[in-house]
């Protein structure tokens, strides 16, 4: 199916002088990420403060659209994940459950950071599984109010979220989690080169990861950093887009090993978006060390050297087949 643009029934439009605010920070941002690499030293010390500044700022902005938007998010979106969403939430699942019992921790509670939860959707759908103990964070206060009433209707526990941004998140210790997801959301943030951004993100799930605990992440298929143009185009969001070789990049960079990536596509009201889907490990030793750590990948299907080609989701609409990691830029993106 061929894509279009289209308007999204959003009741609350963004107000012009914020559309034109994100418009000036994504030029300027993409301004200074390309010039950077030829500046001295100097000037990349500057322009690398300028560019810190800039990404704070268009955060905002996308904090700020969230938030008048937050009500018709969630009645576009739906009260339950799409089955296809559901699927991979169970895969994942299901794989930190082998790894707790290999690693003879299965008595314990799967903890699962959910970053970006909206307004909890997902986060109600994993809390549904008696072994997982699910925490969502999100930066959107309006977000964050609508998971206090998902608390208080007993959708989700008690507890499990707060309001946090993805990048710094000085709440949680080294090696809290089992899994992090991002689910849709590293996509807001651009990928710089002097190593903030999208990559500060990326860093700290490693340190809040424990060894041997897996990353999840899902964001859309292109090029560019730039106002999204398959669907939603009344929000006026900056995204991040990504080609295989550029996602792979990211978190290999930042010390994980990719252990599979996915393509898949999705329509929304009729307009056709495509993702890439990454599961990542932080591990446990470096590779090639441990016989016995290499065989437990194999036991999830996972081929050192070549991580995991192989096809899921047939039979589910809407949904294309995966090919193998590549760290080239020159991959199609889908």
């Amino acid at each position: 199916m061929k894509a279009r643009t289209a308007e999204v029934p959003y009741n609350n439009p963004i107000p012009p002088e914020v559309r034109e605010a994100v418009w000036a920070l994504v030029a300027d941002i993409n301004r200074m990420a390309t010039s950077f690499e030829v500046l001295s030293p100097e000037r990349r010390v500057a322009i690398g403060t300028e560019l810190g500044k800039a990404v704070d700022r268009l955060l905002g902005l996308t904090t700020s659209i969230y938030d008048a938007v937050a009500t018709d998010y969630q009645r576009l979106r739906g009260e339950r994940p799409s089955s296809e969403d559901a699927a991979i939430m169970d895969e994942v699942i299901d794989m930190a459950r082998s790894r707790a019992e290999r690693s003879g921790s299965l008595h314990s509670k799967i903890r699962v950071l959910d970053v970006g939860s909206a307004y909890g959707r997902d986060l109600a759908y994993l809390a549904r599984f008696p072994d997982v103990e699910p925490l969502g964070i999100d930066n959107s206060p309006a977000f964050v109010q609508m998971l206090a009433t998902q608390a208080q209707e007993g959708k989700i526990p008690q507890g499990s979220f707060l309001r946090m941004d993805m990048r710094h998140m000085p709440d949680f210790t080294d090696g809290t989690f089992d899994v992090v997801r991002h689910n849709a959301t590293l996509l807001h943030i651009p990928i710089l080169p002097n190593g903030a951004g999208a990559d500060e993100a990326v860093r700290e799930s490693f340190r809040v990861l424990k060894p041997g605990g897996l990353l999840y992440v899902s964001v859309k298929a292109g090029r560019g950093f730039k106002l999204e143009t398959a669907h939603d185009t009344s929000l006026g969001r900056p995204h991040q887009y990504y080609t295989r070789g550029l996602l792979t990049d990211l978190l290999n960079r930042n010390g994980f090993r990719i252990l599979r990536v996915l393509t898949r596509r999705d329509v929304r009201r009729g307009l056709a978006v495509r993702w890439l889907i990454a599961f990542a490990e932080k591990p446990v030793v470096p590779l090639g060390i441990s016989g016995r750590y290499e065989g437990a990948l194999r036991a999830e299907g996972v081929a050192a050297g070549n991580e995991g080609c192989r096809q899921v989701g047939s039979g589910m609409p809407n949904r294309v087949t995966q090919s193998c990691p590549s760290r080239s830029d020159n991959d199609p993106v889908a």
